[in-house]
């Protein structure tokens, strides 16, 4: 059996693995298997949670997410990975496909990292959550 975990991925995946046998003649191959990973939410392109303010200068972003998934995907919730420098929601457009994600950047101290923002999806879900790169930037 060949796994392949896609979890993190977008595009195309490839996976190798060897094949031994007991034929004289070909005592082992290989064999790729190649996917195309596509992810559970697309959002328009140049639509991205990059934050980019000054200090005592709240600032937020808003990207809308598409879900790619033959089924209704319910958001449950959401959380993110920026401590009290950040808030992050979450608004459904036409609940199951279409949802707004916000993120805040509470500027109430110079900050500067990378993160994640969260989408926790309903159980029965084809995963438990959908992770959003994020960055945000605050300057004195």
């Amino acid at each position: 059996m060949l796994t392949v975990n896609t979890r993190g991925y977008q595009g195309r995946v490839e996976k190798s693995a060897a094949v031994v046998s007991n034929d004289p003649g070909r005592t082992r191959i290989s064999i790729t298997l190649s996917v195309l990973v596509t992810p559970l939410f697309a959002r328009p392109p140049g639509e991205d949670l990059m934050i980019h303010t000054v200090l005592n200068k709240p600032k937020e972003l808003t990207v809308n997410l598409t879900s790619n998934y033959s089924k209704p995907i319910e958001v449950v919730g959401v959380k993110h990975t920026f401590g009290p420098q950040a808030e992050a929601s979450f608004k459904p457009v036409e609940p199951g496909l279409k949802y707004q994600v916000t993120l805040k950047a509470t500027a109430a101290q110079v900050f500067k990292a990378g993160g994640r923002v969260i989408l926790e999806l309903a159980p029965g879900s084809p995963v438990e959550a959908f992770l959003l790169p994020a960055y945000i930037d605050v300057k004195q």
